[in-house]
């Protein structure tokens, strides 16, 4: 659930910017200079997230161990596994829609919305 969420709200907040990547298409910059800055947005809110994510599993492992059937309730290996699953999701949610709309035809992109 957490992972369609995320891939939800970011490709939004990424597709959103559809105009902002017609406008330097436009102005003749190279996709990697559209690409580059949101996904440098993207990987920000995916630390953050994983950081408040993980510190957050950590401190509600407790109240929740009588759920955790073969698990404990700070297994490394578990709580890693799903932050990287879930940076991966993020990733393709930002690239993706910001990829597409890089290229796209300038006027296209302009006349987005």
């Amino acid at each position: 659930m957490a992972c369609f969420g995320a891939w939800s709200a970011l490709s939004f907040a990424v597709s959103r910017r559809t105009h902002e990547a017609g406008i330097c298409m436009a102005l003749g910059a190279p996709v990697r200079a559209i690409v580059r800055p949101v996904v440098r947005d993207v990987a920000v809110i995916l630390l953050v997230g994983d950081a408040a994510g993980v510190g957050i599993s950590l401190v509600a492992a407790s109240a929740l161990q009588r759920l955790l059937f073969g698990l404990g309730p700070r297994d490394a290996t578990t709580i890693i596994g799903a932050a990287l699953f879930l940076g991966g999701v993020v990733l393709c949610a930002g690239y993706l829609p910001v990829r597409r709309a890089s290229k796209a035809d300038p006027m296209v992109a302009l006349r987005y919305e």
